[in-house]
């Protein structure tokens, strides 16, 4: 029950407080997305700030579920250090590599409170990292919260995944008898739900750097609950989280091979992401709707990995087929001559489409 109440609040308080930051406080805060370069899906100035909305409804709804409250503040001294260096950057564009530091230093606080990558399991062998333990965590955290980062470049699309990732998360939290990521999942979930309907296509609110940033470390930190956490009693393959956030991790790693394959800098910004593909192809709005697929699938093979060792190899079978399914529909954008110029100008025309529909809906 206690759960259900921590659910409802967050649901409510991430509403409601985003339509505050929208209609009010993040215009008078300067957090205001201008579409001044040539990588902005949208036209016009909209608010940013949604990861504040879904931060504190996050809060108050472990607070509300205080059963667990003390298992939450790894989640909240990280998760405030990460949104603090969003809003920032949010507001005054911070360089990456202090971005990365405020990340490293949220993945130092859940080492302290022993949140680690312990070991790595295959196939019912484990083997255990020591000292190593503590640096791959903070690459872990590093890593999946750039991901979601990254990822975040169509309307509805960050928020909507991670609405998926944490569900999934809350499933392999109950089958491994993990209490506390089971209620962290939920409630991270619901306070996510609340702010999706504000930012839905077409978005009055943006997460920003903040709000992707916030997300990528928590479910960071889930994802590392239910594989290496105390609580659980279940002992899962290292691949499962990898795979419950297959979507961001993919199009991170295809954004890093291509940008090298193009030499271009790897921080740089570019239209050139896997939703930006299908937006090109399929309109915004369905783009968005085949990556939410995609996530499903990604939270199915994990589920599936979780079945003793022939769900492991079926999972495994089925991972790799997904991933060698990605490489050949959208690793074919690295042979073209001049990527760069042919996948922006497919995405300028998915974008110039969707304008001039809605102008003839108007």
């Amino acid at each position: 029950m206690n759960i259900l109440i921590a659910c409802a609040c967050a649901i409510l308080i991430s509403f409601g407080l985003t339509y505050l930051l929208r209609k009010f406080i993040s215009p008078k805060l300067g957090l205001i997305d201008v579409p001044s370069d040539g990588r902005r899906m949208h036209a016009e100035p909209t608010p940013i700030g949604g990861g504040i909305a879904i931060f504190l409804a996050f809060a108050v709804g472990m607070l509300v579920e205080f059963e667990h409250l003390t298992h939450f503040i790894p989640y909240l001294i990280g998760g405030a250090i990460i949104l603090v260096c969003g809003i920032f950057d949010d507001r005054y564009s911070v360089k990456p590599i202090i971005k990365i530091a405020a990340q490293a230093a949220a993945g130092i606080v859940l080492c302290v409170c022993n949140l680690t990558v312990e070991h790595l399991s295959f196939f019912g062998k484990t083997l255990d990292m020591g000292i190593f333990s503590y640096p791959l965590t903070v690459l872990w955290v590093i890593a999946v919260t750039n991901a979601f980062n990254l990822i975040d470049g169509l309307d509805g699309l960050c928020t909507g995944l991670s609405i998926i990732a944490a569900g999934g998360i809350g499933l392999i939290a109950l089958i491994g008898v993990s209490s506390e990521a089971f209620a962290c999942a939920m409630v991270f979930m619901c306070a996510c739900i609340g702010f999706l309907p504000h930012n839905r296509f077409k978005a009055k609110i943006f997460l920003g750097d903040a709000g992707s940033m916030l997300i990528g470390f928590v479910l960071a930190a889930l994802c590392m609950e239910i594989t290496y956490g105390d609580a659980s009693t279940v002992a899962f393959p290292s691949l499962m989280p990898i795979a419950l956030i297959g979507i961001p991790v993919f199009d991170t790693a295809y954004a890093i091979v291509r940008r090298i394959y193009n030499k271009t800098n790897v921080f740089c910004g570019d239209k050139k992401h896997v939703h930006h593909v299908l937006s090109a192809r399929y309109s915004h709005s369905n783009a968005v709707v085949l990556m939410y697929l995609g996530a499903i699938v990604c939270d199915g093979i994990a589920l599936i990995m979780t079945g003793g060792i022939t769900g492991e190899i079926v999972g495994y079978c089925l991972f790799f087929a997904a991933l060698a399914y990605g490489v050949v529909r959208f690793g074919i954008a690295l042979m073209h001559k001049n990527p760069a110029e042919d996948m922006a100008k497919a995405a300028d025309s998915a974008t110039e489409a969707d304008g001039n529909r809605e102008a003839g809906e108007t």
